[in-house]
């Protein structure tokens, strides 16, 4: 088979995986849980009382936002996404895949709270760090947008390019504006995924039991 026609033959596999709007919907719950801690840090002023170990915080308040996203994801798919396609397993990571991807995660978390302390110490924050958190969660969508050929993710990347401008012209302090912008990716997200999957219902009917296959993607 060619190599063409096999890499599109994944990338319409991996793009399944999207197109019930399941997966926006456990992404934007682990956002708007992120948020939280953004407000927390807002409310008690947690850049002066915690200043250089605030990056260490923000992993552990990663980890406790994000934990229930994979959880989320499986009871939405065992009740809507299955019972109309048949049940679909992935390949589990390796051990050492899953581990270099946490310490990946992790290492970006302590890099953006670095950033957020030192820009907020130069005296620039409340202009640069919306601006830059907007850049990265619009990149982030953009590049699903043109990997797995999903318009929609093309939209979100706009609308999170333009809420981070728009919250940088605001010039809300650095805390508060990644507070509102954390809050903003999160809702916008979890809309996207929930009109997805309302549309995935109406378009997608119910499999008899002998149309409900395991297959291994």
């Amino acid at each position: 088979m060619h190599k063409d026609t096999i890499d599109e033959l994944v990338r319409k596999t991996q793009r399944a995986w999207y197109e019930d709007g399941i997966w926006e919907i456990a992404f934007g719950v682990g956002l708007l849980l992120f948020s939280l801690y953004f407000w927390l840090v807002v409310w008690f002023d947690l850049i002066t009382r915690l200043n250089m170990l605030l990056p260490l915080v923000q992993v552990g308040a990663i980890l406790l936002a994000f934990l229930p996203v994979r959880w989320l994801m499986a009871r939405l798919k065992e009740r809507f996404t299955y019972p109309r396609t048949g049940y679909v397993t992935y390949r589990r990571e390796s051990g050492a895949s899953r581990l270099r991807r946490g310490v990946l995660a992790g290492l970006i978390s302590v890099c953006v709270a670095l950033l957020v302390v030192l820009i907020g110490i130069s005296g620039q924050a409340e202009a640069r760090v919306p601006v830059l958190v907007g850049a990265a969660f619009g990149a982030m969508a953009v590049y699903l947008a043109l990997r797995f050929r999903l318009l929609r993710f093309g939209a979100l990347g706009v609308l999170g390019l333009a809420a981070g401008a728009l919250v940088g012209l605001a010039r809300f302090s650095s805390d508060m504006g990644v507070a509102v912008l954390m809050s903003v990716f999160g809702g916008m997200f979890a809309l996207s995924g929930l009109i997805t999957l309302l549309i995935f219902l109406r378009r997608t009917p119910l499999a008899s039991d002998e149309d409900l296959t395991t297959e291994e993607a």
